[in-house]
């Protein structure tokens, strides 16, 4: 078994010409002879690191607002900003969040869902003034379907990832999906 591991190994590297093949394991899990370790992987990804230096979206507009009914949050309205929303390179799904209580008191928050994990975090608070605030306690957090967390999980499990849990591919996906809901309105 082992000298079959190391005669694919030995022909693909034959394959690519001269270039040297990545680590390979036999069937014992044990490193194959002549393959290269993987390359190191920083601790913080790169896509991460960019999230700090991320500036803050417009204020967001009344035209822009889509109202979304949120089951599990009772007494709220819940709008999202057609203008703020964002796939980056790093996957996170990014939009604002527009959440009025029945007392008109708004919760204005940048945020970002990660679809892999099932997670969120904010990123900016609104001010009363119209701007942000960098929202310092923001952490990854898993999505749950219960308390103020439901409309993050509403978003993620209906709106903005797969079910192989990736991002949808474009935005007008997530418009799509949203506008086609039967828990979406446009904004009276």
């Amino acid at each position: 078994m082992k000298t079959t591991a190391i005669a694919m190994s030995l022909g693909l590297a034959a394959v690519l010409g001269g270039q040297a093949a990545a680590q390979q394991y036999d069937s014992r899990g044990n490193v194959i002879p002549g393959t290269e370790p993987p390359p190191k992987i920083d601790k913080i990804p790169k896509e991460r690191a960019t999230e700090r230096e991320m500036p803050p979206p417009p204020p967001p507009r009344p035209e822009n607002l889509m109202q979304i009914d949120v089951p599990h949050y009772p007494g709220k309205e819940v709008y999202l900003d057609r203008a703020a929303f964002s796939i980056g390179p790093d996957e996170i799904i990014r939009y604002t969040l527009v959440a009025t209580a029945a007392s008109d008191q708004k919760q204005i928050t940048y945020e970002g869902i990660r679809c892999g994990p099932d997670e969120w975090r904010g990123y900016y608070l609104a001010r009363p003034d119209g701007g942000w605030t960098r929202d310092f306690t923001g952490q990854w957090q898993r999505v749950s379907d219960a308390g103020p967390a439901a409309i993050r999980y509403l978003l993620a499990k209906s709106y903005f990832c797969t079910p192989q849990g990736r991002p949808v591919a474009t935005l007008e996906d997530v418009f799509d999906r949203l506008t086609s809901s039967s828990v979406m309105r446009r904004d009276r």
